[in-house]
């Protein structure tokens, strides 16, 4: 995939109830540079994040707030600004607690 010019593709998962940070996924369309992040250190995992923004020129990305994540519109009992197009797969059991590390969210 090329992009032109160079964007960091980026999402994020976070926590209905917490709104903390679990997971999340990036890549650099142009360089195939990639960076996940399931667990561990979340500041560390945020530095290389930074570090690989470098030299991006835009974000494109889970756009938060828009009512792209299935079970938070079922959740608010609104649907007036999703399609069926809106939603992507999350894997919630992944998020689960004492959920194994190895189970991926996507």
């Amino acid at each position: 995939m090329t992009c032109s010019p160079p964007c960091l593709s980026l999402d994020l998962e976070v926590g209905k109830r917490d709104r903390r940070i679990h997971a999340f996924a990036a890549v650099r369309p142009h360089t195939g540079q990639r960076l996940v992040y399931r667990s561990g250190d979340l500041p560390a995992a945020l530095a290389r994040l930074d570090d690989l923004c470098e030299g991006a020129a835009f974000l494109v990305g889970h756009n938060m707030g828009l009512h792209h994540d299935r079970y938070v519109v079922e959740e608010r009992g609104s649907s007036r600004w999703s399609f069926p197009y809106s939603f992507g797969y999350v894997n919630q059991r992944a998020f689960a607690a004492g959920a194994p590390a190895s189970s991926s969210p996507w």
